[in-house]
């Protein structure tokens, strides 16, 4: 909604408006009340009210030194502007290192594992004869006696 379609346009009805309004005996503090109050209204930003409860977002990067704070306050600030009803906190951990891409030990095989559980059925026995047990020895080389 617009008053008029060019500034000058409106300070010549605006004028007018004013000029019969005094001829008209309404005081001056009046008119330029009522006029103050339009100009308010049509002109003046409103500040937005939020009515939603703040979203809290918590982020996690690495700590790369100044640049990191540098980039914190930047996300934070574009955040703010652009979605006022999030609230973004970021954390910083360690950086990146090499050791961080392996693990900390190698795996071994299941070949390799001792200290094995064993069970084991005896087909040409019948149903009931298995055999149970426990190996200190490696998993190849219990199945490489073959005493079984």
């Amino acid at each position: 909604y617009m008053i008029a379609s060019s500034y000058i346009i409106f300070d010549k009805d605006l004028k007018r408006l004013s000029s019969k309004l005094y001829m008209n005996d309404f005081p001056k503090s009046f008119v330029q009340e009522c006029v103050g109050r339009v100009l308010d209204k049509f002109y003046t930003p409103k500040a937005s009210l939020i009515t939603v409860l703040r979203r809290e977002i918590i982020m996690a990067m690495p700590y790369l030194g100044r640049l990191s704070i540098v980039l914190k306050c930047d996300i934070c600030n574009l955040v703010r502007k652009f979605y006022p009803s999030v609230e973004v906190k970021i954390i910083f951990k360690r950086g990146y290192q090499i050791s961080n891409m392996f693990s900390f030990k190698d795996r071994f095989s299941l070949k390799s594992a001792s200290g094995v559980f064993l069970f084991y059925k005896y087909m040409k026995c019948g149903q009931s004869a298995a055999y149970i047990g426990k190996t200190i020895n490696l998993l190849r080389e219990r199945f490489s006696m073959g005493e079984m």
